[in-house]
């Protein structure tokens, strides 16, 4: 089983408060995160899997009872985010292998995510070539490839046309049978329709 506990989370940049007293828990299913752009969403789902420490608070992500420190969570859950960098001066293909042996997960092959995310057509293009709605597919696919119970999703269908929300929605499916837990950060209500229960973050700024 995988959870997520966030206890009185706050966080200021300067003088701006982002968000204070975050409270929630977070099992299997699809929970969104909501707001406007520049409202704190990234900033949220970045201090749950530790790539920035909150003001305030504490956030605890267990796997089969098993707490995992921030550095275990950065190898550990599948995070997928527009500031994510791929290798652009590899090919699709060879990002996604690279990935995979770093993290030593031969049960999801990186050819196998490329039929997946319906990517197989450009896994020997250069990721430095990709338009922005390829190498969102291929951050989406960086992130699936860790096969994690838990799974975050920050702004996925940015730069994607309608068959890529549609691959959205099929992700999200594949991970509610999977049982897995899924975060996803959102200001779209098409993307916002797919999740089981919403945050929304701007209730957290008094």
């Amino acid at each position: 089983m995988q959870k997520i506990e966030i206890s009185n989370l706050s966080k200021r940049f300067g003088n701006k408060l982002l968000f204070r007293s975050i409270n929630a828990v977070f099992t299997s299913g699809v929970h969104g995160i909501a707001g406007p752009n520049g409202s704190g969403k990234s900033t949220l789902l970045k201090c749950i899997i530790g790539l920035q420490k909150p003001g305030s608070g504490r956030v605890d992500v267990s796997v089969n009872g098993e707490t995992l420190s921030p550095g275990e969570r950065l190898i550990k859950v599948g995070f997928s985010g527009p500031y994510i960098n791929l290798y652009s001066e590899l090919t699709v293909l060879e990002n996604l292998q690279f990935l995979s042996r770093l993290l030593d997960k031969p049960s999801v092959t990186a050819s196998d995510m490329l039929d997946r995310l319906a990517i197989s057509d450009i896994g020997d293009q250069l990721v430095g070539s990709l338009s922005s709605g390829q190498q969102q597919r291929v951050r989406i696919a960086s992130a699936l490839i860790k096969d994690s119970p838990i799974l975050f999703l920050d702004e996925p269908g940015s730069n994607l046309d309608r068959d890529g929300n549609d691959m959205i929605a099929s992700v999200l499916d594949d991970s509610r049978a999977a049982n897995r837990l899924v975060l996803l950060a959102t200001n779209q209500q098409t993307e916002l329709d797919l999740c089981d229960e919403i945050l929304h973050i701007n209730d957290f700024k008094i």
